[in-house]
């Protein structure tokens, strides 16, 4: 399947150079991996503005799925996304000192 990608900063000039410093980035690969939302419509699926343009070899810099939140005001979402990666590694080291069942008496204790 592919998906068309689509660079659009407006017509100015700053946006004509935005657009083509992205560009830039990319042609000089063979494989890239591209982020953003993908809107998908009945004969193609296009991401309009990616959030990011990346070589193969950079792929750990991009999140898989990224859940999107209302953010409040002045909250960045680079400064939420790391708060909850930060939570999950927690969570992760809470599990591992979890024992993997509960003793009889404490089956019995929450019956």
């Amino acid at each position: 399947n592919n998906v068309d990608v689509t660079f659009f900063y407006g017509r100015s000039r700053r946006g004509m150079l935005m657009a083509t410093n992205e560009l830039k980035k990319i042609c000089n690969y063979h494989s890239i991996i591209v982020s953003g939302k993908v809107q998908h419509s009945r004969k193609s699926s296009t991401i309009f503005n990616p959030d990011k343009c990346v070589s193969v070899d950079q792929a750990e810099t991009v999140v898989g799925i990224e859940p999107v939140y209302a953010l409040s005001s002045g909250l960045r979402k680079s400064v939420l996304l790391n708060a909850i990666h930060e939570a999950l590694q927690v969570a992760e080291e809470l599990f591992e000192c979890m024992p993997e069942s509960l003793s009889d008496e404490g089956l019995e204790a929450l019956s």
